[in-house]
C-alpha cells in the first residue's frame, strides 16, 4: 500500500472533524423549534485500531429534520472493555471486537457501530521480493523493503522470526530491521555462495508486540542463473580408419559456454587411454582459451589392428563451475563403411509469426572404406512441438547432402529441439545422430508493440517524453532518467531487471530514479501473459524485429 493510500482516509477523517466542529459551534442557540424526534449519528459505523481515538458526533433533530442544539447528550458503550466513550463522544479502541456507542437526549437515542480491528503490518505493497544473479558473479545488491502499518496506529515491538526456506537450499538470506517501530525498513541480503543454478525461495516472518497485531510474512525469491559452464558438441569425437590405411581426417568438437558470464582460461589436459592401445591421438588442441572454441583431435592408424579404441581428454577452465569436463574420443578401425557427418547446424533463428529460417545443409560422407548406401533420415522431437523440421536427401548413397528446412508456422515464442538421425544398414555406426534447435524470438512489431499500445503513460504523466506508440530507437538503451543515464535506461537488452520499463510494469524501485509508489504501472498492472511478452523480448536482446 502506498503512503498516499494511507493518507487519503486520514484526510477524509480530518475533513469530517472540521465539518462536525462547525456544527458543534451552533449548539449555543436553538435551531429547531420542536422536540427531539431522532438523533443522527456521524459516522453511523466506524473501524478503529487498538489505541486509536476518534470523535463521534450526535445531532438531535425534530420532526422537520431541523437540528436542535442541546447540551444534554449522554453517551454510553455497551462494551466498555472494547470501546470506551467520554461525555463528549470521544471514543477509543481498547481491545479487539465490536461495540455499540449510544447517544441519548430527551429520551431519544442514536447509535454508532464500532469494530476494533488489529493493526496490520504491510510491506509497501510488495508480496514477493525477487533477486536475480549469475553463479560466480557478485551477490545481488541488498534490497530495502519498507515496513508500515496498513491503517493509522503505528506498530511497536517488531521482530524478525525464523526464516523458512523452500526446497533446494537454506541459509542464503540475511535479514535486518533498522528499528522495531513502524515505519521501518527490512533489509534483505542474499548470498549465492555454494548454490547451484536454480530458483530458491524463502519466507521472512515479522511479529509485533502491539496488542492484536497478527504476524506478517514476506516471500523472497532468488533466481540464480548458471555461471560459466563448459559444454561440448558433440561430447565425443568419432574417428574411423582402415587397418594399415591412411590416417583419418582430424575431428573437431565445439567448446561453448552453457551458462552465463565469460568462459575463459580453457585448456586441454593430459590424455587418458582406454584398454587396447595408447598413443594413437597425435594432438588435441584448442584454437583459443575463451569460449566459443574448437577442440581439434588428430589420430594415426600406425600398427593398430581392427577394433575400437577409446580415450578421454579433460577440458579445464579457470572460470567454469564444472571444470574439468571430459571430452571423449573413439577410434574405430574397420573395413566397413561408417557414416560421417559435417558439423551440425547452429541454432536456427526465426521471428515469431515471421518467415522461415534459411535451410541448413549437413554433408554425409563415408568415413572408412566400402560403399555407404541406402541412407535414410528420421527426426525425433523434444517437448513443445513436433513436425516443424522438414528434411530431404539429394542422394541415398554417400557423399550426400541432407537439407533441413524449419517451418515456423504458428509456433509460439521459445526454443524447440529435435534430434536428426542418419541411418544405413551398411554402416558400422548406424544410426548417427545430431541435435537441431530452432529459436523463435519475440517480435517487436508483432508481439511487443500491441502490448505497449495498451500502456498510456502520458495519460497520467504529462511529463512523459517518449512518443506513443513507443519507437524502438528511443526505447532501447535510452535513459529513462536523464540525471542517472548509467543506472536507468528504458530497456537494457538481455536484462529485464536493469530495464526501467520492466521495473515500472512490475512495481520495482529503480535506484536511479524515484520509487514507483509501490504499485505497478499502468494502474492495476499488466496481465501475466503480456508482461511475459515484454520480459521475453528483453531477454531475447530487445531486437527491432
Amino acid at each position: 500500500m502506498s503512503t498516499s493510500s494511507v493518507q487519503r482516509p486520514l484526510r477524509r477523517a480530518l475533513l469530517l472533524a472540521v465539518l462536525l466542529g462547525s456544527l458543534q459551534c451552533s449548539e449555543n442557540s436553538d435551531i429547531g423549534p420542536g422536540e427531539i424526534l431522532a438523533i443522527h449519528m456521524v459516522p453511523g459505523s466506524l473501524v478503529l485500531d487498538i489505541g486509536q481515538e476518534f470523535a463521534v458526533r450526535a445531532f438531535p433533530v425534530d420532526a422537520d429534520s431541523a437540528f436542535i442544539a442541546s447540551r444534554h447528550v449522554s453517551w454510553s458503550s455497551d462494551q466498555p472493555a472494547i470501546v470506551v466513550v467520554d461525555d463528549t463522544g470521544g471514543v477509543s479502541g481498547q481491545a479487539l471486537g465490536t461495540a455499540t456507542i449510544t447517544a441519548e437526549a430527551g429520551g431519544v437515542s442514536g447509535s454508532t457501530f464500532i469494530t476494533v480491528s488489529p493493526p496490520e503490518i504491510g510491506f509497501g505493497g510488495l508480496d514477493t521480493a525477487r533477486f536475480a544473479a549469475i553463479q560466480l558473479d557478485p551477490d545481488p545488491a541488498d534490497l530495502d523493503v519498507p515496513v508500515r502499518t496498513l491503517r493509522f496506529v503505528e506498530i511497536d515491538g517488531l521482530a524478525v522470526g525464523t526464516i523458512t526456506y523452500g526446497a533446494g537450499g537454506s541459509g542464503w538470506l540475511q535479514v535486518t530491521l533498522n528499528q522495531g517501530t513502524t515505519p521501518t525498513t527490512l533489509t534483505l541480503s542474499p548470498s549465492t555462495t555454494g548454490l547451484g543454478a536454480g530458483t530458491y525461495r524463502a519466507t521472512v516472518p515479522l511479529t509485533a508486540t502491539t496488542p492484536g497485531t497478527p504476524p506478517a510474512a514476506l516471500d523472497v525469491e532468488l533466481t540464480l542463473g548458471a555461471g560459466p559452464t563448459i559444454a561440448l558438441s558433440p561430447a565425443t569425437a568419432d574417428l574411423f580408419a582402415v587397418p594399415g590405411g591412411a590416417d583419418p581426417a582430424p575431428v573437431t568438437l565445439q567448446v561453448t559456454n552453457a551458462g552465463g558470464g565469460t568462459l575463459g582460461g580453457l585448456a586441454a589436459g593430459s590424455i587418458t587411454y582406454g584398454a587396447g592401445a595408447s598413443g594413437w591421438i597425435t594432438s588435441a588442441t584448442l584454437n583459443q582459451a575463451t569460449a566459443p572454441a574448437t577442440l581439434t583431435i588428430s589420430a594415426q592408424v600406425g600398427p593398430l589392428a581392427g577394433g575400437t579404441y577409446t580415450a578421454t581428454i579433460p577440458i579445464t577452465s579457470t572460470s567454469a563451475v564444472n571444470s574439468p569436463l571430459a571430452a571423449g574420443a573413439t577410434f574405430t578401425v574397420t573395413n566397413q563403411a561408417t557414416i560421417q557427418l559435417s558439423a551440425p547446424p547452429p541454432t536456427l533463428i526465426a521471428n515469431h509469426l515471421g518467415g522461415n529460417p534459411t535451410p541448413a545443409a549437413v554433408q554425409i560422407t563415408n568415413g572408412t572404406s566400402g560403399t555407404l548406401a541406402n541412407l535414410s533420415v528420421s527426426v525425433s522431437y523434444g517437448p513443445g512441438a513436433t513436425g516443424w523440421l522438414n528434411q530431404s536427401l539429394n542422394s541415398t548413397t554417400a557423399p550426400a547432402t541432407l537439407t533441413l528446412s524449419p517451418v515456423t508456422g504458428t509456433l509460439g515464442v521459445g526454443t524447440f529441439n529435435a534430434t536428426v538421425s542418419v541411418s544405413s544398414p551398411l554402416a558400422l555406426n548406424s544410426p548417427e545422430s545430431f541435435p537441431v534447435s530452432l529459436q523463435v524470438r519475440t517480435s517487436f512489431a508483432i508481439d511487443v508493440q500491441p502490448v505497449l499500445s495498451t500502456i498510456n503513460c502520458s495519460g497520467c504523466h504529462g511529463f512523459f517524453t517518449i512518443p506513443e506508440p513507443w519507437p524502438h530507437n528511443l526505447l532501447v538503451g535510452n535513459p529513462a532518467c536523464p540525471s542517472f543515464p548509467n543506472d536507468s535506461v528504458w530497456v537494457f537488452p538481455g536484462n529485464p531487471n536493469r530495464s526501467y520499463l520492466y521495473r515500472v510494469l512490475t512495481a520495482q524501485v529503480d535506484p536511479g530514479c524515484q520509487s514507483i509508489d509501490f504499485q505497478p504501472m499502468p494502474p492495476g498492472g499488466l496481465a501475466p501473459a503480456p508482461l511475459g511478452i515484454i520480459r521475453q523480448w528483453i531477454l531475447d536482446g530487445a531486437l527491432n524485429n
